[in-house]
């Protein structure tokens, strides 16, 4: 049913009826498939150079430096959590350096190196433009440092993030190509963030707009805050910093290696200070986990990243007004807002983070997964990597997977769902990385009897960058609700009617929401 807060007048309920009831069947259309396709076709082209021979750390180096890589473990966080991220050795074994935002705000940390017993530490310097932080350690590492590079890695050539990605136990690595963006002189920080967030900075701080950074054809995750990025020599050419919450994925740069050599603004510190609530930004907080929890979905490996409210999963949606426009449709069957909670779920290679109701179970599949919500809700996850390299193919190899994700619904409604445009775009959102999302929603109300409404929807979220492509949707079948309550609900706003009615929504609204905020973070 048109599910909103009792009330809402005029447009917002017609397009809130329309969300979640049904006009009379019609066949399915897609054409998003094609749309996004056709969009993809600036970054497949970009991806076609960046696959080519290149430069890759060996796995002899990366092993190397896994022995030189501690997990940092800060505790007693502003609410009492617990943080994780990553730290190297460097400039001597009884010194580390991490991201600064990982102990922020922090009273206690350790850091601990494979197969080692945690070691205590302390801040000694920090540099709080760069989001760069040197601990001491109250006994010796044991390690030689890394070596250090200030020059750029070469453009497409590749380098390795080492760390302790989404707070898992045991270090990995994770292989990140160098866009043609690091052309000297070099990119900046402005250069990839999203312009509300740029703003923010620019306004409060803590960090500069102007910091040089490295940017990759691949996604830094939660974790990963204080890696190191090797080059083909083994040597550390930036270091992952920011780990600014934002929706689903939060955002992680890597800071040039420069400045760990070149001087700046360093300054001694005995405690590290949390960010400011006025500069309207939050951290992207990793907590540990002890066992890392992993689903085969298609070629995409998802890894449950953390357990997030509503609130901090809305934050830095990449469509704000959409995110508006779906929690007034949904608002009174989600119920508090305050008690929802999310899964993040992570593909490591792509960045893309798919949020699902918490506790939710996911069934593997060869092409995808699927997620019972509840009995009439269930949300379906196609992932696609393309296997061409060439512009037109991989164009065709996604536009026919995109296609195919939507023809799948006539399994479900063999008479087939007609388009609701209150909540299909006209057209989809891109930016300047490549990334690219299109949203679509098909259903109507249909009587079925007396009394009786059925309630078959489909509200779903295509989304792509290079070769990485994954399809998310909210499929709600076979409820059916009294028509009468349901007028009464949705039109007139009764209490009475809206007490039978919406409950039988709240897994609807969960998944909806789910859907939208489904996304691929900002390199």
């Amino acid at each position: 049913m048109g599910l909103h807060r009792p009330g809402r007048q005029g447009e917002a309920r017609r397009r809130t009826r329309r969300f979640c009831r049904s006009r009379l069947p019609a066949p399915l259309r897609p054409g998003g498939g094609a749309v996004i396709a056709r969009l993809a076709a600036i970054a497949l082209a970009a991806l076609a150079a960046a696959t080519a021979a290149a430069q890759t750390p060996s796995p002899a180096l990366v092993q190397a430096a896994l022995k030189q890589v501690g997990q940092v473990i800060a505790e007693q966080c502003g609410s009492g959590g617990t943080r994780t991220g990553t730290a190297f050795v460097w400039p001597d074994s009884n010194r580390v350096v991490t991201a600064r935002h990982v102990v922020a705000g922090c009273q206690r940390m350790r850091v601990q190196f494979p197969g080692r017993a945690p070691i205590i530490a302390s801040p000694e310097r920090e540099l709080v433009s760069e989001d760069l932080l040197i601990l001491r350690l109250s006994a010796s590492s044991g390690f030689a440092p890394v070596r250090i590079r200030e020059a750029l890695p070469p453009v497409h050539s590749r380098v390795a993030a080492v760390g302790y990605a989404v707070g898992a136990p045991t270090p990995d690595d994770k292989l990140l190509t160098v866009t043609a963006a690091n052309q000297e002189p070099g990119a900046q920080l402005r250069d990839m963030l999203p312009a509300h967030i740029s703003q923010q900075i620019q306004a409060n701080g803590p960090w500069r707009l102007d910091t040089a950074i490295l940017r990759l054809d691949g996604n830094l995750v939660s974790g990963l805050s204080g890696a190191p990025l090797l080059s083909s020599d083994g040597s550390v050419v930036a270091i992952g910093a920011g780990g600014l919450q934002d929706g689903a994925s939060g955002i992680v740069w890597a800071v040039r290696a420069r400045y760990l050599v070149q001087g700046g603004n360093w300054r001694p510190v005995a405690t590290v200070k949390a960010l400011a609530r006025s500069s309207g930004l939050a951290f992207a907080d990793q907590a540990p986990q002890a066992q890392t929890q992993q689903v085969a979905c298609g070629p995409f490996q998802l890894t449950r990243s953390r357990t997030v409210s509503l609130a901090e999963l809305s934050r830095g949606t990449d469509d704000p007004r959409g995110l508006q426009q779906v929690l007034g449709a949904v608002g009174g069957a989600l119920g508090d807002p305050d008690k929802a909670r999310f899964d993040v779920w992570v593909d490591l290679e792509s960045g893309a983070a798919i949020p699902l109701p918490a506790g939710s179970a996911i069934t593997p599949g060869a092409v995808g997964c699927i997620v019972q919500v509840g009995p009439h809700v269930g949300i379906s996850i196609v992932t696609h990597r393309a296997s061409q390299t060439s512009g037109p193919a991989m164009q065709a190899e996604i536009q026919n997977v995109s296609q195919m994700f939507e023809h799948s619904f006539a399994a479900i409604f063999p008479a087939g769902l007609p388009p609701d445009p209150s909540f299909t775009y006209l057209t989809p959102v891109s930016r300047p990385d490549g990334f690219m999302v299109n949203r679509k929603a098909f259903g109507a109300p249909q009587q079925v009897g007396p009394n009786q409404l059925r309630t078959d929807y489909v509200f779903l979220t295509h989304m792509t960058r290079g070769r990485s492509y994954a399809a998310v949707s909210a499929i709600r079948s076979g409820l059916v609700v009294p028509a009468d309550a349901a007028m009464g609900c949705f039109q007139a706003g009764n209490p009475a009617a809206c007490a039978v009615v919406l409950p039988q929504f709240r897994d609807w609204a969960m998944a909806a929401v789910s859907v939208h905020l489904a996304t691929i973070p900002p390199i």
